[in-house]
């Protein structure tokens, strides 16, 4: 049934890419298979047990590890960057703020599952920026940036520090190392 905006046919194509993208942790889980090449997480990830629709702020997929990781998924199959409060990026960040700030371990992280079709200022550039900031949190910022790489980090950091409450960088540095933008097709 298509709702009052006319976007029946684009829940139904996310609702399918998340159905996806859970039977990937899945098969995983059955198989025995590293996922972490999945989620661009640098540590062996060996899926013990995959929940959908969790009570957790970020609730799409939770995909819990043998090495006590756990993976909080928020699963979109096409995001683009936006600091509008309605946009699915500003949600997915409030749901990793909201489970950072309420419920975080350190061995959580917070994963959004994108397609190749999703804007490439979140494929490219804000992964790259994350990437950045896990390899070196002290001195990413002086890794030079294009000017629409500096408008990405811009946009992300606004939302952060507007989610999170606080523009105290040690703060800002702990979430973003935990946040992962991953590609499946």
């Amino acid at each position: 049934m298509m709702n009052s905006n006319g976007s029946g046919s684009a829940t139904n194509s996310g609702i399918d890419y998340q159905q996806r993208v859970a039977a990937l942790f899945l098969v995983s889980m059955l198989t025995d298979y590293d996922i972490s090449g999945f989620v661009d997480i640098d540590e062996s990830l060996q899926v013990k047990q995959v929940s959908y629709e969790t009570n957790d702020a970020i609730d799409d997929v939770k995909v819990s590890c043998s090495n006590s990781a756990t993976i909080y998924c928020q699963v979109k199959r096409n995001v683009s960057l936006s600091t509008s409060n309605k946009s699915d990026f500003y949600k997915s960040l409030a749901q990793f703020a909201d489970q950072f700030t309420t419920n975080s371990g350190p061995r959580d992280y917070f994963v959004l599952v994108t397609s190749s079709s999703s804007s490439s200022k979140i494929t490219r550039e804000l992964r790259k920026i994350l990437e950045s900031i896990r390899m070196n949190d002290e001195g990413f910022e002086i890794n030079p940036l294009n000017n629409s790489e500096q408008d990405t980090f811009n946009k992300y950091k606004q939302i952060v520090i507007n989610l999170i409450g606080t523009d105290d960088q040690r703060v800002f540095i702990d979430f973003s190392r935990k946040v992962y933008i991953s590609l499946l097709d």
